[in-house]
Parts: C-alpha cells; structure tokens; sequence
C-alpha cells in the first residue's frame, strides 16, 4: 500500500514538475516576446526622431524639486526644433532652438543669448544604438501593448532597473509617428518622480519653414559662445589621453541624457576637458580642468544659470538648459 502510496506521490510530483517546467519555459518565451517588443518601440523611436513634424504643448513635471513647466514645441526633420517657455513666470519667453548646425539657448529676463554647436546626427544615431545595446542588462523591459492617449494610439513600454535602486521608468509612444507622448520616471514605490507629457499635438504633413528655426537675438543682448573645440572625440578615453590630469565622467546624469561627445580645449594654455551631453532637445555641458598650483580655495565666482566646484585637482564646471537643482545633481556627482 506504502509502495502505491509513494509511486502516486512520485508519479504526481513528475507531472507537477512538467507542468511548471512548461509554464516557466512558456512564461519565458513570453518575457523575451515582450522585451523583443518593447525594444523595437524603443529602437523605432531612435530611429524616427530625426524625421518627424510636430506641433504641440507638452507639460515637465521636473526631477529633483523642479517643479512644473509648460512648452510650446516645433520640431522639423533633421533635430530641428524651436522650444517656447510658456510658464511658470519665470521662465515665461524663454527659447530654446536648433537649426541642426547652430542651437541657441535665450534668457530674456536677463538679455542673455547662449550659442552652441548643434549636436551631430550620426553620432546622435550611434549613442542612441549604443544605449539600446544595453538596456537588457541594466532594465526588465516590459510591453503592454496599446492604449489611447490624446485620441491617438500609443505603445506603453515599461523599463524597470534589475538593481537597487529599483526605480522604472514608462513610455506612451505614438503608434503612427514614434514619439514619446507621454514618459514618466517612477521612485520604486511607485511614486512619481518626473513626467513629461504633451497636453496637445499635431503631426503636420509638410516640414515647417526653415524660418521657424532661425533666431537673431534681440538688441542689447548680450550672446555667449561656447568655445570651439581643438579636438572633439567619440571616446572620452581617447580624449582623456591628452590631458594631464584624470579625467572623471559624472556618475548622474538626468533620465535618457547620454554622452554626445568629448572634447579638448586649451585656456591660457592649460587643456580643458569638455564633455557634451544631450537628449536631443536639452544639453548640457560639463568642463573640467586642473586647478592651478596656488589656486585659493573658493577662488571660483558665482555666475548665474551655471554652477561651480571644487573638487580637488579639479575645477569643475556645469552648465545646460535645465533647472540649477538638476545641473547640481550632475556637478556633485563628479567625484576624482
């Protein structure tokens, strides 16, 4: 009786054991199945940002204390786009715009224009590709496939880091034009950490006229530039290589920033390392450099929209078109 007891026993075990073999190997197939989705929305994103028409607001629930901000958005083929702060007030008629070979950031409250060189496509294509590579080892991908958003289609793309801390981020891309219509960054308890959401949008069917990305600053503005490079590089480590001191990248970026380029500059004939980040439509960009033999400490001077450090041997300098919490973020996790 024992015998039959245990055969049955044994006999159930094997066939319990085959039916959650099959459900894991199912579910399995099912997970890649998703991730193979979720990538390709993400890969197609990529993929068309430089190409499509747009018209429409979109509404920044910033990181980091932020707090709200309202835009009002062109973009044309080619990364051109013009980007109008509508509120709160005190960002009110600020612009930010490209004409894919010159990018300019204007600050009316303090007549202050800011030019730079716009990022290049290629290379845009090749960090975009580069990320992509590596979302599988760092994020789950998840794929929820279709929902409505704004009376239109959009593909819902969850990535949730597979390490502490376990924050996760969400996509809503538009089915027909790939872009994001809505993305948010979630705390991991579920808590809101940023979002950016269009409230309204347009995909025209011609590109808007060129003059839609031109700007020409206004009378008794003063203009900066941003210092043209000696040598620029894909490579940080190729550029850390003609400098001598160590070069150290930031270890926080904000969300989907990735490294544009890496360049060398010379200031009073010392080198200057120059690292360019962007995510297409904000930059930022952080300079560092020896700090001179006799140097006093907190020799450095404030200066508006830019923050400043001392990280000894280092001076170190960060600036970009978002909000002071964010560049500080950035500049403090710069530790030689």
């Amino acid at each position: 009786m024992k015998v039959k007891i245990t055969a049955s026993l044994i006999v159930l075990a094997v066939a319990l054991a085959l039916v959650a073999l099959r459900g894991h190997i199912v579910l399995g197939q099912d997970l890649q199945a998703e991730q193979k989705q979720g990538l390709n929305v993400l890969g197609n994103v990529f993929a068309n940002e430089g190409q499509v028409n747009l018209s429409g607001t979109r509404a920044l629930v910033l990181p980091y204390g932020g707090g709200l901000t309202v835009q009002r958005i062109i973009r044309g083929p080619g990364h051109k786009y013009r980007v109008e702060f509508a509120s709160p007030d005190r960002v009110a008629g600020r612009l930010l715009l490209s004409d894919a070979s010159n990018r300019w950031l204007y600050l009316p409250e303090r007549r202050l224009a800011m030019a730079t060189q716009a990022a290049d496509a290629s290379l845009i294509a090749k960090r975009r590709a580069e990320w992509l590579s590596r979302v599988p080892d760092v994020f789950t991908v998840r794929y929820f496939g279709a929902r409505p958003f704004l009376g239109r289609r959009a593909l819902v793309v969850q990535l949730v880091r597979r390490h502490p801390p376990r924050t996760y981020r969400k996509f809503w891309v538009d089915a027909d034009h790939w872009v994001p219509l809505l993305r948010q960054h979630f705390a991991p308890d579920g808590s809101l950490l940023g979002e950016e959401r269009f409230t309204e949008v347009q995909f025209p069917s011609e590109a808007p006229p060129d003059e839609t990305f031109e700007f020409q600053p206004p009378p008794r503005t003063r203009v900066v530039s941003d210092p043209q490079p000696i040598l620029r590089f894909a490579d940080p480590a190729d550029l850390a290589k003609r400098l001598d001191f160590r070069l150290v990248l930031p270890q926080s970026v904000p969300d989907d920033f990735f490294l544009q380029d890496a360049c060398l500059l010379r200031f009073r004939g010392r080198p200057v390392a120059w690292l360019r980040y962007t995510d297409i439509l904000n930059f930022l960009s952080v300079f560092e450099r020896q700090r001179p033999s006799g140097a006093p400490a907190g020799g450095l001077p404030a200066i508006p929209m830019v923050v400043l450090r001392e990280r000894d041997p280092l001076w170190i300098v960060v600036l970009g078109s978002m909000p002071k919490p964010v560049l500080e973020r950035v500049a403090d996790s710069i530790q030689p």
